[in-house]
């Protein structure tokens, strides 16, 4: 039986570098060996480098204007980044995104074990209206053609329009009840 890889996913843009810094040292701190992707919009040379000498990092920048709000364009464009990404890896890859103002205080192995047996864990709010419902913040996904489905439907949606606030919470959250209410998604706890 194949091992799965299993890796972390972090975007973020130039004013929240330190934080993602930060997090990819907490990451280190419970996962010494794990893959970390990290999506950069519009950073610094230095800071570039400084993610690219961190082993296991695999940083894909981004040199992008952009007009509007830049924190709803980091939080949208994510989810763009990270649908190609998946498309790119094999089927044995579980991932857990985070947002880049995380730290990680344990070990996220009951997460990466849970994804066995799941497409995707996802953080529901019931008692919040739906642009709401879904917390962004921290999402796992097993790479399986149900998930690439699923991001897909969510990246057509996010590229149909201008980014606007909490538009990522807003589609996955529809997308996310369209394709567990059919069957074509399994969800996790």
């Amino acid at each position: 039986m194949k091992v799965p890889i299993r890796c972390f996913y972090i975007a973020f843009d130039a004013s929240y570098y330190q934080y993602g810094l930060a997090l990819i040292h907490s990451i280190r701190e419970h996962h010494a060996d794990e893959l970390i992707y990290v999506y950069a919009l519009n950073c610094a040379a230095a800071v570039v480098s400084k993610l690219r000498s961190i082993r296991n990092a695999h940083v894909c920048v981004q040199i992008l204007e952009f007009a509007g709000d830049p924190a709803a364009f980091v939080v949208c464009r994510r989810f763009v980044a990270l649908s190609i990404l998946m498309r790119t890896m094999g089927e044995d890859v579980s991932l857990i995104g985070l947002d880049a103002d995380s730290l990680l205080c344990r070990s996220c192995d009951p997460i990466f074990d849970s994804l066995a047996s799941v497409d995707l864990m996802l953080q529901l709010r019931p008692s919040k209206p739906d642009e709401r419902k879904m917390l962004a913040s921290t999402y796992a996904f097993r790479n399986t053609p149900a998930t690439r489905r699923y991001l897909g439907l969510v990246v057509g949606d996010l590229l149909a329009k201008p980014h606007a606030w909490s538009d990522d919470q807003l589609f996955l959250y529809r997308r996310y009840e369209d394709e567990v209410g059919s069957g074509a998604l399994r969800a996790g706890p």
